[in-house]
């Protein structure tokens, strides 16, 4: 997502709405930082982004510091452009488009910010069910509607054999970097709860980067997928902005369980967008869906299957080799040589006391 920060101004961020929503495009878009927040002191604008329609939308700006009156000028990406506040803009077609806001104030002083928002031609044709999960992270004040990456994604694959956008079963949008974003758009849920996912890819360290509370974050980013081998059809990327995402400010999910690791089975919740940008690279799964995480814990087992869980050499029954073979790998985590997702049955990422424990509630059982 391309950002841009003028010497000694600074920006804050924008809220898409609906169908306008803004890709994280990593290897499409050049390394890009950009600082979140706007001192009482400076000068800053930022917009935000509602839709009328699946290609129509009303922007909206607003200002900090400065001195009023402002005159605002906006460029839509497509070649069109506008000026007063707010906006209204109807494009021709879908994609994804770089917005571009200047205010000047009545001194001349010009503050620019720019966007990268997605739009999309219809809705739907399937959405799924509207939220009735609680969120796990008291800074959503959302009900997430619990889906599975088909779910989201549909089943209509684009050229490079990854999802396209016309077979989603939900509307997309986003803007990255804010802790607010829309429950739904034109009524359509866009906040998901998914459960038993494997971490297929992850975490890493991406290009897109911000400033907050002085230290210079960057997002980190993998793939999900509804099995550890899944096809691009059921993968999807997710993202977490370290200091400053959807989950607020030093999330609870990063502070128990750290980041997600490949090999880790979890449930997660987030919203979901789509950047045209992304759907030619394998990093992305071919695909321009995307699952901005908002939290994550590891799956977990059904009483149905706990003992084979625990039954790690598949004898049929729990016992004492199968508790040998996890504290033979005690204090092993996720990445390092030895570590095994099927002796992690707690799904934390590291072998330890807890699965021993796990083991020994069903020890002795015949699965």
């Amino acid at each position: 997502m391309k950002k841009k920060v003028l010497a000694g101004k600074e920006k804050t961020v924008a809220l898409l709405a609906l169908v306008l929503f803004v890709g994280s495009t990593l290897a499409v878009r050049p390394a890009s930082s950009f600082v979140i927040a706007c001192k009482a002191s400076s000068f800053c604008a930022n917009f935000t982004v509602s839709a009328i329609s699946p290609l129509k939308a009303t922007f909206t700006a607003t200002t900090t510091g400065g001195h009023a009156p402002f005159s605002f000028s906006w460029a839509f990406g497509d070649g069109a452009a506008a000026t007063g506040n707010p906006a209204t803009h109807a494009y021709q077609s879908q994609n994804t488009y770089l917005v571009s806001l200047s205010v000047t104030d009545s001194r001349g002083n010009v503050f620019k910010i720019d966007h990268d928002i997605t739009v999309r031609s219809s809705t739907p044709a399937q959405p799924f069910t509207p939220g009735v999960s609680s969120s796990w992270n008291s800074h959503v004040n959302c009900l997430a509607s619990q889906t599975t990456i088909p779910g989201i994604i549909g089943a209509v694959s684009n050229a490079h054999g990854g999802a396209n956008i016309s077979g989603a079963m939900t509307m997309s949008l986003l803007l990255k970097h804010t802790s607010t974003y829309p429950c739904s758009i034109l009524g359509l849920s866009i906040f998901v709860e998914l459960h038993n996912l494997t971490v297929v890819y992850g975490p890493a360290k991406t290009t897109d980067c911000s400033s907050y509370l002085g230290q210079n974050t960057c997002d980190v980013v993998g793939n999900l997928g509804s099995t550890s081998n899944a096809d691009f059809m059921h993968r999807i990327r997710w993202e977490v902005e370290r200091s400053w995402n959807a989950s607020g400010y030093d999330s609870s999910s990063l502070t128990k369980y750290g980041l997600p690791q490949t090999g880790q089975r979890l449930d997660v919740q987030g919203f979901v967008y789509w950047s045209f940008l992304a759907t030619p690279d394998a990093i992305h799964d071919y695909s321009g869906w995307y699952l901005e995480l908002t939290a994550w814990q590891p799956a977990r087992a059904s009483t149905t299957n706990a003992c084979s869980l625990s039954d790690f050499d598949q004898d049929g029954r729990v016992d004492i080799i199968d508790l040998s073979l996890v504290a033979m790998k005690i204090g092993v985590s996720s990445g390092q040589p030895g570590f095994t997702q099927a002796l992690d049955p707690n799904n934390d990422g590291l072998v330890d006391i807890g699965d021993l424990h796990t083991v020994a509630l069903t020890f002795g059982k015949t699965c």
